[in-house]
């Protein structure tokens, strides 16, 4: 997956470029500056040209950018986290102020996450600290606990990825005790149970590495149940028809890693059965021709295992 590409309240995500925010400009030239607004004015909302404090409407650039930002991400970017300063300057108990900024920071982290991992570990380090930082207000605020533990979720790949495999789990730890708490709260609220599901993965993946089968596959049982419950209810939801494929295959590569190859082509198939339903019931696509390939491949690698185990 990827598991973390999701919409605002099921985890932010989306196709976004970025540039260095630690850093004062973008370029030498004072017109980039972090904060500035650039653009002809009858394309963008008065607020910002006329200095007035944004309001909802006119933040509304973040998530449908103006015209004049079409093609032009990085100074999307840069002139949204500049105003969000500004508005959280000017009122630094701010709740949701803090809350949207921590969003953008948590953005941009992923964004770096690959390409510049230093840089990302403190970009969430930054949107963690101002999420707990909004949390202090109202404690059990769903969206900004959501928020933090999606982030946390992300955190913890970025850890792993370095080898910090204890910080990594600590980091999932924190988020799966938030998100049992937050179904527990609302048993209706689906996103909190899909990333509740997310998370057991990591988890199970990181306890696997670890040589944790035994609790590795205990996480990957309950994430099963939880997707097949959401996904029972409505068998035409894209996302848990694929986050219950992910857990399929998940739990396809435990049984493969601890060379249980019948097992593992009995798992592959479901998320093979799974993805095969996909331009059933949505527009097909690269992504899911490419996904539907994948576990094919690992249905018929698990099955010449078997069959190479079966002559030895």
């Amino acid at each position: 997956m990827s598991g973390l590409e999701r919409g605002p309240r099921e985890g932010p995500g989306k196709d976004i470029r970025a540039a260095n925010l630690s850093d004062a400009t973008m370029t030498s030239d004072s017109r980039t500056q972090i904060g500035v607004v650039m653009g002809t004015p009858a394309y963008i909302s008065p607020e910002p040209t006329s200095g007035r404090r944004l309001d909802h409407h006119s933040r509304g650039v973040r998530h449908k950018p103006c015209a004049i930002w079409k093609g032009r991400p990085f100074l999307c970017r840069h002139l949204y986290i500049g105003l969000m300063q500004q508005n959280l300057a000017a009122d630094p108990k701010d709740v949701r102020a803090k809350f949207e900024l921590s969003e953008a920071v948590g953005e941009l982290a992923a964004v770096y996450r690959d390409s510049d991992p230093p840089r990302s570990e403190k970009l969430y380090q930054r949107s963690l600290a101002l999420s707990a930082s909004a949390l202090t207000s109202d404690p059990r605020d769903f969206d900004i606990l959501y928020w933090q533990s999606f982030e946390r979720i992300g955190f913890a790949s970025l850890l792993a990825m370095a080898h910090k495999l204890t910080s990594a789990m600590d980091q999932l730890q924190q988020a799966i005790a938030v998100l049992e708490g937050l179904s527990d709260q609302d048993s209706t609220e689906i996103s909190a149970h899909r990333l509740l599901a997310l998370a057991l993965q990591r988890r199970a993946s990181q306890l696997a590495q670890l040589g944790s089968t035994g609790p590795a596959d205990q996480d990957l049982q309950r994430s099963e149940e939880i997707l097949v419950k959401l996904y029972k209810e409505n068998l035409n939801n894209l996302t848990v028809l694929r986050d219950l494929a992910d857990c399929y295959r998940e739990k396809g590569n435990l049984d493969a890693h601890r060379s249980r190859w019948l097992d593992a082509s009995r798992e592959y198939q479901k998320s093979v059965d799974l993805w095969q339903r996909w331009p059933q019931i949505g527009k097909s696509s690269v992504y899911d021709q490419r996904q539907r390939q994948l576990a094919a491949r690992l249905v018929r690698q698990a099955r010449t295992h078997l069959l190479n185990s079966s002559f030895r």
